[in-house]
């Protein structure tokens, strides 16, 4: 069986020089550049939460009914949605805020 002609070069008897422990350091690194990423976000998601709450909390005071505070509501998030676009993964923990819980 002959070695195709793409896979040649690969081919070779030197021990490589990024071995199992290089790999698990890079795995930390990313770890750890992660993390205050995520930490980032989750409280801006809460400052967020908490100056929309002020918001509605300001609209019901005005006198909104609970339907109109649910159709504004609804429209932003459909605003903020479509600005983001249809394809991005980080839009659900975002929208679901305090529906969820």
């Amino acid at each position: 069986m002959t070695t195709p002609r793409w896979t040649r070069g690969f081919s070779s008897t030197k021990p490589s020089l990024f071995t199992g422990t290089d790999q698990q350091m890079a795995v930390l690194g990313v770890a750890l550049l992660v993390m205050p990423v995520i930490v980032l976000a989750a409280a801006a998601g809460r400052l967020g939460a908490a100056r929309r709450e002020q918001r509605l909390a300001a609209l019901r005071l005005a006198g909104a009914t609970p339907r109109q505070i649910i159709a504004m509501t609804a429209a932003e998030a459909a605003a903020v949605g479509g600005a983001r676009g249809p394809g991005s993964p980080t839009r659900a923990p975002f929208f679901c805020g305090n529906i969820c819980r």
